[in-house]
């Protein structure tokens, strides 16, 4: 599933969105992922023992062992929360590159 990062309707940045809804949630890649309470149980579990905010960043180029071309920096630092089972970033603040590319429409997802 991508989900889209949109400014608001000032052209505020977003200080929060949706990661994963309640349920299934499709992909473009063909599948459906499925969120429900035990996956909600374990992603905040990891979140809490890790016990740092989440890094936002280009199509997971953190993950992804460095090499020419990737840009693994962080676009932006989000805390997560659970909302009537859907899970959110929240407190969300962008980098200067991150606020640039959602103004300028460069990157969405």
């Amino acid at each position: 599933m991508l989900t889209a990062v949109a400014l608001g309707t000032s052209g505020e940045l977003p200080s929060e969105f949706l990661i994963w809804k309640a349920g299934l949630n499709p992909t473009r890649n063909g599948y459906d992922v499925l969120f429900d309470e035990q996956a909600a149980r374990q992603v905040m579990a990891a979140y809490e023992e890790h016990g740092v905010e989440i890094m936002i960043d280009l199509d997971h180029l953190s993950l992804e062992p460095p090499g020419p071309g990737r840009d693994a920096d962080a676009r932006g630092w989000a805390k997560l929360a659970m909302r009537n089972g859907d899970l959110w970033a929240v407190d969300v603040r962008w980098t200067q590159d991150g606020a640039r590319r959602l103004r300028e429409q460069t990157q969405r997802y």
